[in-house]
């Protein structure tokens, strides 16, 4: 096991009867990563205490001052070796959160562009930028071709017809705000943090005022202070409107504080365990718990290590995730099946102190991909990242009356209340969910700004909030 031990927790180590000899500050599960993959990795670099990362070719800067980057590993060890590395953890995933058939809507559940925005006399988006960051290409001969002022990386349309997740954001924007000029982001397959970093530095640098996020991760600290949390925080401060989803895993969540009043070394659970129903193929689950412990900065120390483990309807393990986490590492824990048959499973928690005992985490595990639902599912604390980020102005699904049961909601860690409003989540195509609800939002957003451009964000924020209301 790779870990790294500063003087303080060197001490607490060999207290408590641990090793304690310095090791290189990797993340076990960075290096995990690095196993399977002979490219460069992408990593979140927190420099040590004092001391300033070198330049990195290709990085992007965190106001805290770590950096995310993406290079071998023979690199981030020769920057270990200099000192000047406090901990490497593996950037975060971004997906695009799944769909759902639509339901059935109230009569007067009619999008914002035929309710609200119209009693309301608002602009049409004239004078208004809006960036979008999106997952695919817009497709050949899509009406609002002509309304995109701005497309990076520059072509790459995807064949007519094809009606893509893009498609269906930009028409959503284009009806409720059909003057304003439209920018677009196209991120790269499989994207991490430091994508969606670049994609917001680009548009906020064409003049976007508000921009449109559809993404969700779930593998960092829900309490506001991931790095996604942190763009979403530069970009208020910016003055400029980030919208971005609740997520729609609300009954594939779970969570509850780290209880074992049978003693076995397992996190109690009703019914002994976290009964997954699976829909046939590719699924992940995302295990973390609310342990950064006494950490300096952001380097992730704590006290407790759970593992995941998942077994079959007759009691056979299909696969477990035991990343060793020791007092230096963050309190995550990742576990993916590439084609995992449908049917009934069981996920266990077992788990390990690795100090002294010290409170009791809040555990949190998410399910996505290829997962109908988890039994039990805990729907309160299953807001996404960015959706965590006080600066992001986060969108959930109404089902007409009340939030959409998958639709991911709050509090978060640090107790705030999200997501900020609800709005309709029916695409296009039929399909539902919080990445439709989102650029209704951004397409309000700019009616109010074309109508009065003079609005700074906190009014601008309030008056939406404040519309939403009057939206079922």
């Amino acid at each position: 096991m790779k870990n790294y031990f500063s003087a303080g927790v060197a001490l607490a180590c060999l207290m408590l009867g641990s090793p304690g000899a310095a090791q290189l500050p990797i993340s076990p599960r960075l290096l995990d990563t690095v196993s399977k993959s002979p490219f460069g990795v992408s990593a979140l670099l927190i420099p040590a205490d004092g001391k300033q990362l070198p330049a990195i070719a290709g990085s992007e800067i965190l106001p805290d001052g770590s950096v995310l980057a993406q290079l071998p590993i023979a690199q981030i060890e020769t920057i270990a070796a200099s000192g000047a590395l406090g901990w490497a953890m593996p950037q975060q995933s971004i997906l695009l959160p799944d769909d759902f058939p639509a339901p059935p809507m109230r009569s007067d559940a009619q999008t914002i562009a035929k309710s609200a925005p119209g009693r309301q006399g608002h602009g049409n988006g004239s004078g208004v930028r809006i960036g979008v960051i999106d997952f695919a290409a817009v497709s050949a001969g899509n009406p609002v071709l002509g309304q995109l002022r701005g497309t990076w990386p520059a072509g790459g349309l995807a064949p007519a017809g094809s009606n893509t997740h893009t498609d269906q954001v930009l028409a959503i924007i284009n009806e409720l705000a059909p003057a304003a000029e439209l920018l677009l982001f196209r991120l790269p397959a499989n994207p991490v943090d430091q994508d969606v970093r670049r994609a917001a530095k680009r548009l906020a640098e064409e003049g976007a005022q508000i921009i449109n996020f559809s993404g969700a991760s779930y593998g960092d600290r829900r309490d506001g202070r991931a790095p996604l949390d942190q763009l979403a925080d530069e970009l208020s401060a910016r003055g400029i409107l980030f919208v971005t989803v609740s997520g729609n895993d609300a009954q594939r969540s779970w969570q509850a504080p780290l209880l074992d009043a049978d003693r076995d070394g397992m996190v109690d659970v009703a019914g002994g365990g976290i009964l997954l129903k699976a829909k046939g193929g590719k699924i992940t689950l995302q295990l973390s718990w609310d342990d950064w412990g006494l950490a300096r900065r952001r380097i992730p120390t704590g006290f407790w290590d759970i593992d995941l483990e998942l077994f079959d309807a007759a009691g056979k393990l299909v696969k477990a995730q035991n990343t060793p986490r020791g007092l230096v590492g963050e309190p995550i824990e990742t576990l993916d099946v590439g084609a995992l048959a449908p049917g009934d499973y069981i996920v266990r928690l077992p788990y390990r102190m690795t100090a002294l005992r010290i409170g009791r985490p809040i555990v949190q595990l998410v399910a996505t991909g290829a997962v109908d639902s988890l039994v039990p599912s805990v729907a309160e604390g299953s807001i996404a990242i960015p959706g965590t980020a006080r600066g992001a102005l986060t969108v959930g699904a109404s089902d007409g009356q009340r939030p959409a049961a998958y639709s991911g909601r709050g509090p978060t860690l640090d107790g705030r209340t999200k997501p900020d409003l609800l709005a309709n989540p029916v695409g296009l195509s039929g399909r539902a969910g919080t990445s439709y609800a989102a650029p209704r939002i951004a397409g309000l957003a700019a009616q109010l700004l074309s109508k009065q451009p003079q609005l700074d964000l906190m009014t601008l924020r309030a008056t939406l909030i404040q519309l939403g209301s009057q939206v079922p």
